[in-house]
């Protein structure tokens, strides 16, 4: 009866004042500074540290730059910092997370400035690192944002799609360096597309130009991946390719992929019409005849030109619960070759076919009721009843 009376009137009301002032834990994402988002929106987060305590670096900024515009010129959400002591870089990567919260979509993820790793692990230098000869790994942990810590751990709690995480920090550092490692370690991280401008336990080709070999290229090869419509991986395989041959040798970008879905650059700016359906994380369309307004769907293949192909798993989503499964082959935007579908809800649920499809329809092969009734196609018409 007291712990009643405490709680209703003492805990409760003081709940209620400290949440009128600001001070209640709060759910959502408040610390989201981009306005209005939609859960087909791409974040990305840019860092460019060059004003370091040992001395400025100026390409950074120009990289971060030209990020920042071809970015957003393919459709992405952009949060742009540039020189950041380590509580900002922390501070903003909490921005990032919340923001990822809201779509549980794309993250991308630019550092450029300078790095070092330890013990198989990266740490990005904030511009005020304190790091003299004498300090030790623990130093090190203190005055570096550690990617696993502050940035992989932060997006596995979040569960979005998928995250590309590009790591510009491999350069000659006038930081110290333990042990005979230099530049970045190569790490991978589940559901991310991680890349390097270089090989693991190298440093970049250093240039005196407006931009790193490396972001010069990949800023064009991004330009030309929305007009194809490519995929990441092969974006920066096609990076990596380029860097190697014009710096005859001497730089070759490296990324490692987890990702559990494909997605292509471009196709989410395009809006689906008709009886198209867009898998709303990767914009990857199929066709769809019955489609309604309420429809959403999912694809793991490939995507030709925006347009699902080849081989994988297409799954449609009805006012939110799964609709209807199908595993096998798919040829522009429809099911057609050898495939399993399953009806999941609906007037049909429990019923499945296995055989060949044509043009999204059945062609060839056996339809089994929910009750197990089953009947026999051939060329697209039920031949036997058993």
């Amino acid at each position: 009866m007291i712990n009643a009376y405490y709680n209703r009137f003492f805990l409760l009301p003081t709940f209620y004042i400290l949440c009128l002032i600001g001070l209640c834990f709060q759910q959502g994402y408040a610390s989201c500074s981009l306005s209005n988002l939609k859960s087909t929106d791409q974040i990305a987060l840019l860092i460019a540290n060059g004003k370091y305590t040992k001395g400025t670096i100026w390409q950074p900024i120009n990289d971060a730059n030209a990020m920042k515009e071809v970015l957003t010129e393919i459709g992405f959400r952009v949060i742009f910092r540039i020189d950041l002591d380590k509580k900002a870089m922390r501070k903003i990567t909490r921005e990032f997370r919340d923001c990822l919260r809201e779509t549980h979509g794309i993250g991308l993820f630019y550092f450029t400035g300078y790095g070092m790793q330890l013990n198989g692990k990266n740490y990005l230098l904030p511009i005020n690192a304190d790091m003299e000869n004498e300090i030790d790994e623990i130093d090190v942990e203190e005055e570096t944002f550690d990617v696993y810590t502050s940035l992989f751990r932060r997006l596995e709690k979040v569960k979005n799609e998928l995250n590309i995480i590009i790591l510009d920090a491999s350069r000659d550092s006038p930081y110290p360096k333990f042990g005979k490692k230099i530049g970045l370690a190569h790490v991978s991280f589940q559901g991310s597309c991680i890349a390097y401008p270089t090989e693991a336990d190298k440093t970049i080709l250093e240039q005196n130009n407006q931009n790193s070999l490396y972001i010069s290229t990949l800023v064009a090869a991004l330009k030309m991946a929305v007009q194809n419509h490519t995929r990441v991986e092969d974006v920066f395989m096609q990076v990596a390719d380029d860097v190697l041959r014009e710096s005859k040798g001497q730089q070759e970008p490296k990324y490692s992929s987890s990702l559990k879905k494909s997605f292509y650059f471009g196709c989410l700016n395009q809006k689906a019409s008709e009886n198209w359906i867009a898998d709303r994380n990767t914009g990857c369309k199929v066709n769809s005849t019955d489609r309604t307004p309420n429809d959403e769907i999912t694809w793991s293949g490939k995507c030709v030109n925006c347009i699902a192909q080849g081989k994988g798993i297409l799954i449609k989503y009805r006012y939110g619960r799964q609709f209807q499964y199908y595993k096998g082959q798919v040829h522009r935007g429809l099911p057609h070759g050898r495939g399993f579908l399953r009806q999941d809800s609906g007037s049909f649920k429990g019923d499945r076919f296995e055989g060949e499809f044509r043009n999204g329809k059945l062609s060839n092969g056996n339809y089994i009721s929910a009750n197990g009734d089953r009947v026999k196609f051939r060329d697209g018409q039920p031949v036997q009843l058993r």
